[in-house]
């Protein structure tokens, strides 16, 4: 307010003239009635006041309790700042100016900024159930949290929650989304969180089965899973171990991106594997499938001795890694017969002569190759086509006898004997299931007068046949011996 002042001097007979007058303002009132809102759009704060008379300027103050100050200077009796700290509280005071005077500081206005986005936002999606789980570290000034999961042709799910996760369902197998999340403090949101891309993915392959089929220094593993339910997708399998059971050895192989459901591989005897199948489409590849162990065949025992002679003697030979015990055979025209079964490294036998003793391994997966103390020749094994070994075997010139095949059934497991054949050099087995449709076969060629067929279908009845060849001419295939597996427990 303006004043002018007079003085005079006065006593109780008379009085001086007056002073000349003397003009003065004072400073202004502090600003009343202060009222602050937020501009969400900008982090920022608009304040505005009841005029102070007098006033020529006003001075605004806002202090965050994280230190932040910021100032506003302004004609008018309102004042904006933007670009404040994200979830802090400020305290703002205003000052009015006159001349070179200030007024005393308003009553301070406490005011909340716009939330923080969330931080360190995790994305995990379940393949099985279609559903993102996401989490987050809590912003600062957040009541609440809105995710998106968006689509490349705009297509949105939606999660909101109070807390610091959220699961969004619904996804479609096989789709890229981008999630996202903003905090809110219900007047303001926080700006988005950079976004995550994450492809619901196929889940893997929830049952892998192996088979294994003796090849003639290797175990044929066949692996075969169910499909996955997804759009285009393809599977991989993957199969590791270590060969003769020694870590510095070992195996690590995978198949092409393939869209049936099995695989072959050979797989060294006397190995322990692992197999695993994944899956992909264009949302990105699964993770492995539950592993599925086994060990292989053992390799046939080496360096086969026979010290003695025919009425007693001793057969020794090397350890076959994997393996739960040795056979020694008496051979003859007639097949061979297990004389000694053991888990050392030698037996004693009796009425046998070197020529005609032969030694296997055996475990879980079944009976290695025989070794003789006179080594023969290694076997050989592919895949062949039943019709196709009928017509071989019809054209011959000549004639080799037809083995006699005996079968015995454990468990989904078939233990095959056979009678040995004069001139014979191998023998070629097939294996096929009974059925009017066309048969899964399983064709095979040894050069022993024993096999053991392993992981058929339970409950299914097979049909075995086998044919004797050499380098000029195969017999013809012996009469089908039709047996049933066992029943799954």
């Amino acid at each position: 307010m303006p004043y002018t002042i007079i003085i005079s001097a006065s006593s109780d007979k008379c009085s001086s003239l007056r002073s000349p007058p003397l003009k003065m303002h004072t400073a202004p009132c502090a600003p009343q009635n202060i009222t602050v809102n937020p501009v969400c759009d900008s982090n920022g704060m608009t304040a505005a006041w009841s005029p102070s008379l007098v006033a020529e300027s006003y001075s605004l103050t806002a202090s965050s309790r994280d230190g932040d100050v910021r100032t506003c200077r302004s004609t008018a009796n309102n004042c904006t700042l933007l670009h404040l700290h994200c979830g802090q509280i400020y305290d703002v005071s205003i000052t009015a100016s006159a001349g070179n005077c200030t007024s005393l500081a308003s009553q301070q206005v406490t005011f909340y900024t716009v939330p923080c986005e969330p931080q360190n936002m995790i994305v995990e999606v379940q393949c099985d159930t279609g559903t993102a789980t996401l989490s987050w570290v809590e912003g600062q000034g957040s009541l609440q949290y809105f995710t998106t999961a968006q689509t490349m042709d705009g297509h949105t799910l939606r999660c909101d929650t109070t807390s610091t996760s959220c699961s969004i369902h619904g996804l479609t197998c096989g789709t890229l989304y981008n999630f996202s999340a903003l905090a809110s403090d219900g007047t303001c949101n926080s700006s988005l969180t950079v976004p995550i891309q994450r492809g619901a993915v196929p889940c893997a392959p929830v049952t892998v089965r192996v088979r294994t089929h003796l090849m003639v220094d290797a175990t044929l593993v066949r692996v075969y899973w169910n499909f996955v339910d997804c759009p285009d997708v393809t599977y991989l399998v993957r199969v590791t171990g270590d060969i003769q059971d020694n870590p510095e050895s070992l195996m690590d192989v995978s198949s092409y991106w393939t869209d049936i459901n099995y695989f072959e591989f050979p797989v060294p005897c006397s190995t322990s594997y692992s197999v695993t199948v994944l899956a992909q489409n264009s949302a990105g590849i699964s993770r492995p499938s539950q592993a599925v162990t086994g060990v292989t065949v053992p390799c046939p025992p080496m360096n086969v001795t026979f010290t003695g002679d025919s009425s007693s003697a001793t057969v020794g030979w090397r350890s076959s890694a994997l393996t739960t015990g040795y056979r020694v055979y008496q051979l003859s025209s007639d097949g061979r017969v297990p004389v000694c079964l053991t888990s050392n490294l030698s037996c004693e036998v009796s009425g046998l002569q070197a020529s005609n003793v032969a030694v296997t391994a055996w475990n879980s997966a079944g009976e290695s190759l025989a070794s003789r103390v006179a080594t023969g020749q290694t076997l050989n094994r592919r895949k062949r086509n039943v019709g196709f070994a009928k017509i071989c075997a019809s054209l011959t010139p000549e004639e080799l006898a037809v083995p006699e095949a005996r079968v015995s059934v454990t468990g989904q497991s078939l233990q095959v004997e056979w009678s040995l054949v004069t001139g014979a050099e191998s023998y070629t087995l097939i294996v096929y299931e009974d059925t009017e449709e066309q048969p899964k076969e399983v064709v095979s060629v040894y050069r022993t007068e024993i096999a053991t067929v392993t992981d058929l279908e339970p409950a299914t009845r097979y049909c075995i046949i086998v044919s004797a060849k050499n380098n000029n001419i195969q017999s013809a295939y012996s009469k089908p011996v039709c047996v049933t597996t066992d029943a799954s427990e």
